[in-house]
């Protein structure tokens, strides 16, 4: 029992240590600066909105958000998981 214990700890430690990055960035003029995601975000997002008015971004998001977007009519959305992959 005191096995289990432990092991849930340390998996524990090591999964809150690696908190997904991805870039961050929002319409004109955007300069990539990299955002540290909040817990439950576990996907990057990189979508063009190819209806006026035309805006794009990039951020942290939920893979359930990003997968909505990318199937949503007027936007194209991809959707990773890996560090700055957006």
């Amino acid at each position: 029992m005191r096995t289990l214990l432990v092991t849930l700890v340390v998996a524990l430690l090591v999964m809150s240590g690696s908190t997904l990055k991805c870039n961050r960035c929002i319409n004109k003029g955007c300069y990539n600066t990299v955002e540290t995601c909040a817990f439950g975000n576990n996907a990057c997002i990189s979508a063009l909105f190819t209806r006026y008015p035309f805006n794009y971004f990039r951020r942290c998001s939920t893979m359930t958000e990003c997968l909505l977007l990318s199937r949503t009519p007027g936007i194209n959305a991809v959707c990773c998981h890996t560090d700055r992959c957006n």
